[in-house]
């Protein structure tokens, strides 16, 4: 009926099939076993992306603060240059935390603003909302303490200056010992 045949069908005999007896049975097709077969239950396929249930602040916490400390203290063995990239850490830290801060805004309003579209909400999550919404606000005002502990020198932010200024010591130190092997010995 479907086929491209125009109604013109092979005669059954043609085709057969052996049983697991050895028996060839007429008119039947092989059929591929696996076709039917079930081999459990379907699973929705999710790319897990790692990145993404990391913060930006923790990225920027984690990132390479060490090396570029060192490769600055070995290039420019300054403490202007390690000052000025100290202070360039901080700032680029309370950016993301003032980003951050901004974003959870945005959700408490979101969040405000479909508490109040959505009618007949029932009393639980009425209570659910006003549960998350608080705990945004405790992560704001944990945010805004970090903030002004950078300032003070305390806070997240000093893993990373601290690492920092450990690579800065250990460049302007493998420096400074290479310039004096190297006019000791003349071979510079």
């Amino acid at each position: 009926m479907f086929g491209r045949n125009n109604g013109i069908t092979a005669p059954a005999d043609q085709y057969s099939t052996i049983n697991p007896n050895g028996n060839e049975i007429p008119g039947v097709r092989n059929v591929d076993e696996d076709l039917f077969s079930d081999k459990g239950a379907a699973e929705k396929k999710t790319e897990e992306n790692k990145d993404n249930t990391r913060s930006e602040i923790t990225e920027f916490l984690e990132s390479g603060f060490e090396k570029d400390g060192y490769n600055d203290g070995y290039d420019d063995p300054s403490v202007e240059t390690m000052n000025t990239s100290v202070n360039k850490i901080k700032s680029d830290y309370i950016f993301l935390i003032e980003k951050k801060i901004s974003a959870l805004n945005q959700m408490i309003m979101n969040l405000q603003e479909d508490s109040i579209k959505i009618s007949g909400i029932t009393e639980t999550d009425k209570n659910l909302i006003e549960s998350r919404i608080a705990e945004l606000r405790k992560l704001i005002l944990r945010l805004f303490e970090e903030k002004e502990g950078t300032d003070l020198n305390k806070g997240s932010v000093m893993k990373a200056v601290n690492a920092y200024k450990a690579g800065f010591r250990k460049g302007v130190s493998d420096f400074t010992r290479e310039k004096i092997i190297g006019t000791s010995t003349g071979m510079f």
